[in-house]
């Protein structure tokens, strides 16, 4: 009956705001011997008050060059166009095993608009 009643509870919290998924574009994976331990549970607080726009990030295992090393989830204040490109763990075609660390990402700066006025090289003289 009190796991029930448990259950029924864990159905009416309103679910962790959590930021969007990204990708490693650009990172360098790197090469582990063997996978992480299955995750921890992570007791989340509440946001700190001080935070516009608070997520929540699970935690992780990272690689420390000998072994695996748990880091606890935490409050992270997203600011726009900020995603997270969560832990990954990879085997590649030729049998490596390769993980990349769990990161909060910034939006790729724009590039400059071409310019539509010809270099001058390209100007045509009458």
């Amino acid at each position: 009956m009190g796991l029930l009643f448990a259950r029924m509870l864990a159905g009416c919290a309103p679910p962790l705001p959590t930021p969007p998924s990204g990708a490693h574009e650009g990172e360098i994976p790197v090469a582990v011997p063997y996978p992480p331990p299955a995750a921890h549970v992570d007791i989340v607080p509440d946001p700190p008050a001080s935070m516009k726009n608070p997520a929540w990030v699970d935690g992780q295992w990272l690689w420390l060059g000998r072994r695996w090393w748990w880091e606890g989830g935490r409050w992270v204040d997203l600011k726009a166009g900020e995603v997270y490109a969560g832990p990954r763990v990879y085997r590649r075609t030729d049998g490596q095993l390769v993980w990349f660390k769990g990161v909060i990402k910034s939006p790729a700066p724009l590039a400059p608009a071409a310019s539509s006025a010809p270099s001058p090289q390209e100007t045509v003289r009458q």
